[in-house]
């Protein structure tokens, strides 16, 4: 019996074509590149209570960004992360001000695990009496590769309704779930 299954075996790795992976291959598609790579961005939390008035609020804003190559053969060279952060209007409702792009590119060793830190962002709101400002609301991560193809996109809960609109962003500016321009 085990004969039989060791020359079945054989039979069969004989008539499938030989396969490598090399470290230079493209990727070819997003399932490849999230079936090897993961990533998290964990936010660094700061709010305070600060400002003229006793209800003013300040937060600071700032995420560590983790991404963990599992494959231990193939590295990823020439990737580039974009992440992009958006708080809430307190004046405009339901609009979103874009508090920040973050940009870099990097490659992934086999089996490394690189961690990026944002830049810090300071918000300031009220929303009671004397409203001002936008309290953060979400982020937005893309990875892609060197040509620019897109492997890999998260974010907070689905708050933004595409993501054609991201690279034309202006900071401090105000936008809809469309990321079309309001005004205030």
């Amino acid at each position: 019996m085990k004969t039989a299954n060791w020359l079945v075996f054989l039979i069969v790795m004989s008539v499938l074509p030989l396969q490598e992976t090399r470290g230079d291959e493209p990727l070819s598609s997003k399932a490849d590149f999230a079936s090897k790579v993961t990533v998290s961005a964990i936010r660094a939390k700061k709010t305070k209570i600060e400002g003229g008035d006793f209800d003013d609020m300040k937060d600071r804003i700032s995420f560590t960004i983790k991404l963990r190559n599992s494959d231990p053969n193939r590295p990823f060279p020439g990737l580039k992360i974009e992440f992009y952060l958006f708080g809430e209007s307190m004046v405009a409702k339901r609009a979103l001000q874009f508090l920040q792009k973050y940009e870099q590119t990097f490659e992934l060793a086999p089996l490394q695990e690189l961690i990026l830190t944002t830049p810090e962002v300071v918000s300031a709101w009220d929303d009671t009496n004397a409203v001002f400002g936008s309290k953060y609301k979400g982020w937005y991560l893309l990875i892609r590769d060197a040509s620019g193809q897109l492997l890999s996109e998260k974010s907070t809960s689905g708050f933004l309704s595409g993501i054609d609109g991201l690279p034309n962003l202006k900071v401090d500016q105000l936008y809809n779930r469309n990321l079309q321009p309001v005004k205030e």
